[in-house]
């Protein structure tokens, strides 16, 4: 339980200075994330569209880090991004689709400092699912680990 609590203290903290580095930082993938936080708005501008699943990151205290890819499991997935809906098919069939909004943390927390964007899933499986949002150039990356709903999804442009 220890564990999961330091996990999730640091994917916090690190979503945190994402907001507040004035300087762009370098993922593995080299590419230019976006310094500070966006808008609500420019965030559903940025992330509407079809998007190529590259990978979920998780991390399990039995077996280390786990990533899956289209590589390893055989499954091509698409993410399609509209005003309000979210369609992730595989091989053109809809496997998945859920209503969502664009927030911020301070909505739920009510604090103002809390302004790391987060996207809400309405669903029927579970209607409180919350990932924190992470932009870096071509990709978005929906952060799930801090709060054991799942691996983060990393997702690229199409």
């Amino acid at each position: 339980m220890k564990g999961k609590i330091a996990v999730s203290v640091v994917a916090v903290f690190f979503a945190l200075e994402a907001c507040n580095s004035p300087v762009s930082e370098k993922t593995a993938g080299k590419k230019d994330c976006i310094s500070g936080c966006l808008e609500k708005g420019s965030a559903l501008h940025q992330l509407t569209g079809s998007w190529k699943w590259v990978e979920t990151d998780y991390y399990s205290e039995q077996f280390g880090r786990i990533v899956k890819t289209p590589q390893n499991t055989g499954k091509e997935l698409t993410y399609t991004f509209t005003d309000d809906t979210l369609i992730i098919s595989s091989d053109g069939k809809v496997i998945e689709r859920a209503r969502f909004e664009i927030g911020t943390l301070k909505d739920l927390t009510h604090y103002p400092q809390d302004t790391i964007l987060i996207m809400r899933l309405f669903n029927a499986e579970d209607n409180h699912k919350i990932s924190l949002l992470h932009f870096c150039g071509e990709n978005v990356i929906l952060v799930n680990s801090y709060n054991n709903l799942g691996g983060n999804v990393k997702l690229q442009k199409t």
